[in-house]
């Protein structure tokens, strides 16, 4: 039933009633309002202030938390942390944060490069959670004859890097060559 007039009662809980006389909206003396039987926007957004979120306690669990606090997209810039100060190419590289998990995914290039320091990437666009919490991301070769079995992307706890794995081995920068990598998964934020 759609409101045509909208009578405020004038009490110590404030509320607008339907044609129905059923009380549609109530203002606490704390001044949160209850909506009954669901809110449409017809237009606009709602707008959470920071540090808040979408509480979703009404719903049964032994979580430590329900409230969604936090959700972003966006781009990440993924980087060479080994030290070798090697010039990645990034063709695409995205993110999208919900809670503390972080989607990423990365479409990258390694230079011809004949480094031997132990290959890591950064830029992640979070830090990782600590202690000791890594995510196995997964990891495609793109374009390329390559033998190698179980080629994953494993972040490091409390970082904003990680370390692309051949199996159960770290490869040096120069075992990447020129080579071009699909990377995609989630990983948990601090």
């Amino acid at each position: 039933m759609a409101l045509t007039e909208i009578p405020i009662e004038l009490s110590s809980t404030p509320s607008i009633v339907d044609g129905g006389n059923a009380t549609a909206i109530t203002i606490s003396s704390a001044e949160l309002v209850t909506v009954a039987n669901g809110l449409t926007l017809t237009d606009g957004n709602v707008v959470v202030a920071n540090g808040h979120g979408i509480d979703f306690s009404a719903t049964s669990g032994s979580g430590t938390s329900e409230l969604l606090s936090d959700y972003e997209e966006g781009t990440w810039t993924p980087t060479d942390a080994s030290g070798a100060s090697l010039s990645l190419a990034v063709n695409a590289a995205s993110y999208t944060k919900i809670g503390r998990s972080c989607y990423i995914s990365a479409y990258i290039t390694y230079p011809t490069n004949s480094s031997s320091a132990a290959q890591l990437l950064g830029g992640l666009p979070f830090t990782t959670r600590s202690p000791n919490t890594y995510a196995q991301l997964s990891v495609r070769v793109v374009a390329a004859a390559f033998t190698t079995n179980n080629i994953t992307f494993q972040t490091q706890t409390n970082s904003n890097y990680g370390k692309i794995h051949f199996a159960t081995t770290f490869p040096d920068n120069s075992d990447l060559s020129g080579l071009s990598f699909l990377i995609s998964g989630v990983y948990e934020t601090a």
